[in-house]
């Protein structure tokens, strides 16, 4: 019982940073991106998506989730190298869908997605890489309903 309540208080309040990096038009002016506890997570939310940092009059917060795109196959969960072990599957174009790398693409204004055409899911004239991919959209509403945060709002 003690050990879950100090490994409950340690994540109670946890702020981690995973990078800064300057905003190209202005060097004095940085984005964040780091992970939150659903405390903290939930303060932000109650200061309307906004802190307050040192001498800054308010920083903008919003939410990003974060799904692994292989390079190699296209699909999602994965990366197409980890620890030395590369992707196994077929080499699948991220442009045309077609069965070549993406890099040596000669049909780029012919776009498919591979993951939406496969799972035979609506219209799939965009590449993998599309931030509005549907089939991305769904894995991310699938990890945001799995943090507790989300499944109380």
């Amino acid at each position: 019982m003690n050990v879950m309540m100090s490994v409950r208080k340690t994540n109670y309040k946890k702020l981690e940073v995973f990078y800064i990096t300057s905003i190209r038009a202005n060097k004095d002016v940085f984005r964040a991106t780091v992970r939150v506890s659903n405390v903290i997570r939930s303060i932000i939310a109650r200061q309307g998506d906004r802190l307050f940092i040192g001498s800054q009059p308010t920083c903008r917060v919003w939410d990003s989730f974060y799904i692994p795109r292989c390079y190699n196959c296209q699909q999602f969960g994965h990366i197409q190298e980890k620890n030395g072990i590369k992707c196994p599957n077929e080499t699948v174009c991220g442009h045309c869908a077609g069965h070549h790398d993406t890099r040596q693409c000669t049909k780029k204004d012919n776009v498919n997605c591979v993951n939406c055409k496969t799972s035979q899911r609506g219209n799939y004239a965009h590449p993998a890489f599309w931030h509005e991919c549907p089939l991305l959209m769904d894995q991310q509403n699938k990890l945001r309903n799995s943090i507790p945060f989300y499944q109380r709002h």
